[in-house]
């Protein structure tokens, strides 16, 4: 991998980590981020308006490029990760070389929760089955 992207809170906190080598570039994007290669993404009340409102990233994402091996990082239990087809269809269009890391989290009280990540991880998985992605990690939170 050559590029990290994290969205949301868990996959920023992941991207984190990768960034102490010097080997990747992580990208985060969330509410409230702030610093270097870091998109502040305007809060939503809802799953859906993530996904309705997505914006165009295509500058944010300037040194992506048809080489490049990109890593994208999201936990599917948050209302962020609605802008995950959004956000992946603007990397697409720079590299075809995607793998997905979904986080997972069985510990899910509320119900809204288990819809957003059953909705994500299961689109993205039919997804990566379909090709449109080069690999897909499931990963639990705990």
């Amino acid at each position: 991998m050559d590029k990290i992207i994290g969205l949301g809170t868990a996959g920023c906190r992941l991207a984190k980590q990768f960034s102490k080598y010097s080997q990747y570039t992580s990208y985060y994007i969330d509410s409230g981020q702030v610093g270097k290669n870091c998109y502040n993404l305007k809060e939503q009340p809802s799953h859906e308006l993530y996904e309705s409102n997505c914006p165009d990233l295509n500058e944010f994402f300037s040194e992506v490029s048809q080489e490049d091996e990109v890593l994208f990082i999201v936990g599917c239990a948050g209302k962020t990760s609605g802008v995950s087809l959004s956000i992946l269809k603007q990397i697409y269009n720079k590299t075809n070389n995607i793998n997905l890391l979904l986080i997972l989290n069985d510990d899910i009280v509320e119900y809204t929760g288990k819809i957003h990540q059953k909705i994500t991880s299961g689109i993205l998985q039919t997804y990566t089955r379909s090709g449109l992605f080069h690999r897909c990690y499931l990963v639990n939170n705990t």
